[in-house]
């Protein structure tokens, strides 16, 4: 179990190795949009306001926050079956595939069995989440797959990447090769609890960075052996 003194310590450890690096072709898109869209505008603002370091911010606030920019982003109520539709229609055709396996998968097919992926099964307990926090209501370990700080720290990953999706679809931005290797991996994430504490004994076999340097390494592979054409 996840104490909250152990996720503030592995929180603080993700921070440290962070690096803060700034997306001069999103920039460039959003500077060209300008005022044209601006439920775009509001879900980026929205999303930002959650993501702060503000000790007055709690967690489960920032949850509702959140939610609230995919709302906005992918122009749906707060209705689970309404988020699981619109994420899905948005990147369920990049997505990987091969269903992938992991520590938690068995966690996400027991707690939503309905869900055809695990991402799905993700959006709803997200839901979950952001009910219970926006109700009051405890946020039981036993309850929900993931605790708010480890959503949270899902959606610090997931959320830009659907932002880029939906302005590709409007035919206004262009991804980046890094980008898409990422948002093709989106589930693999979900195999692992970000904060789980045994995975910050070596940070290096942290499993998310794993997956990160795998999506690193087939971009670079990519572009030094490229596929022939129509394979």
């Amino acid at each position: 179990m996840i104490t909250s003194e152990s996720a503030d310590r592995a929180v603080f450890v993700l921070r440290r190795r962070a690096r803060v690096e700034i997306d001069l072709r999103l920039l460039e898109t959003l500077l060209d949009m300008g005022d044209s869209r601006p439920r775009v505008t509001e879900a980026i603002v929205e999303f930002n306001s959650a993501n702060t370091d503000s000790q007055d911010v709690p967690p489960h606030v920032e949850v509702v926050m959140v939610k609230s920019a995919f709302e906005w982003l992918l122009n749906v109520n707060t209705d689970a079956d309404s988020f699981v539709e619109a994420l899905m229609t948005t990147i369920g055709s990049v997505l990987d595939k091969e269903v992938p396996d992991g520590p938690l998968a068995r966690r996400w097919r027991e707690r939503w069995p309905k869900a055809k992926r695990p991402i799905e099964a993700w959006a709803r307990d997200f839901c979950d989440v952001r009910g219970a926090a926006a109700h009051g209501k405890p946020n039981k370990a036993d309850r929900f797959v993931w605790q708010n700080r480890s959503h949270l720290a899902f959606t610090s990953i997931l959320f830009p990447l659907v932002l880029k999706k939906c302005l590709v679809d409007e035919r206004v931005h262009e991804m980046t090769a890094n980008d898409q290797a990422r948002l093709r991996r989106a589930e693999q994430f979900l195999m692992y609890d970000p904060l789980d504490p045994t995975h910050f004994v070596d940070q290096s076999q942290h499993p998310w960075v794993g997956i990160e340097d795998d999506g690193f390494i087939e971009v670079a592979a990519e572009k030094l052996y490229p596929r022939p054409e129509g394979l």
